[in-house]
């Protein structure tokens, strides 16, 4: 198993601990090969909101620096842990600027299936909303989120119940990894899941000659025309109901900005009758 852990924290404690930990319960059951990123010790740019990503490529994005490395590790990789104490109740700024820099792969996504698990630590508070924002833009990337694992730090330094429940944790999110890699599956996808789906469909039609690397690579998927990012079994009812909401966002648009304004502002893509899905 090829690992990457890829760490918010710009401090080798309490998260790091914690990865350390996975790293030895997954050394126990498999050979594995360990890459670690440390996002404070990497340059990477903040964005500068050109949006060149998504209308040229991400390779047209005016910040060399270490990013296209980090990408290659995730797309080489078997696994991801994603580590990241919280910080005001959020995700440090490493990490969230990672994410911003990888904004493109939130509308390209490239990691359907690739199994990840999210850690993260705090003193008391905030490790809800710190794993909600990992997760986020990690499942819409594709990544398969089989775990996300909230430590109280001072808690889990000392002996007892916590403590062991946090291991046991632990050691089924490492048997669940081993267990994903070994058998890759991709994961059926919620109601939720189709209806994000539609939505963003729905923004690389409007938007496909402003944002033309989106909507090329949509094609190239096939993904224009398709029930959702890769083939499942859904039943009409389903794909009624997550049809709907991106529906409603293009009547709406409709309503406010006119009919002539909107065909402008979508570039004629729902009104020549050549999509026809929502």
């Amino acid at each position: 198993m090829k690992l990457l852990i890829i760490s918010g924290s710009p401090r080798r404690k309490d998260s790091h601990g914690l990865c350390k930990r996975l790293v030895e319960l997954l050394q126990t059951t498999d050979t594995l090969e360990l890459e670690e990123i440390r996002l404070c010790k990497r340059h990477i740019d903040p964005c500068c909101g050109c949006l060149a990503c998504m209308r040229k490529g991400e390779e047209a994005c005016p910040c060399k620096d270490e990013l296209t490395a980090i990408v290659r590790s995730m797309q080489q990789a078997d696994a991801v842990i994603f580590a990241a104490p919280v910080y005001v109740h959020g995700l440090p700024a490493p990490m969230k600027n990672l994410f911003d820099r990888l904004a493109w792969c939130l509308h390209r996504p490239a990691f359907h299936g690739k199994p990840a698990l999210l850690l993260s630590t705090t003193e008391l508070s905030g490790l809800s909303e710190t794993l909600k924002q990992l997760a986020f833009p990690l499942r819409i990337m594709g990544f398969h989120i089989l775990g996300r694992i909230g430590v109280l730090s001072a808690a889990f330094a000392e002996e007892g119940p916590y403590r062991s429940r946090v291991i046991r944790q632990l050691e089924r999110a490492a048997a669940a990894l081993t267990q994903a890699v070994a058998q890759p599956v991709l994961p059926r996808p919620r109601l939720s899941d189709l209806v994000f789906f539609h939505k963003l469909r729905t923004k690389i039609r409007m938007h496909r000659e402003k944002y033309v690397a989106d909507y090329n690579y949509w094609s190239e998927q096939g993904w224009l025309n398709a029930d959702y990012f890769y083939p499942v079994k859904t039943n009409a009812f389903r794909r009624l109901l997550a049809a709907i909401p991106a529906r409603i966002i293009r009547l709406v648009l409709r309503l406010k900005l006119g009919k002539q304004v909107f065909v402008s502002f979508t570039g004629g893509a729902f009104s020549t009758g050549v999509h026809k899905n929502a």
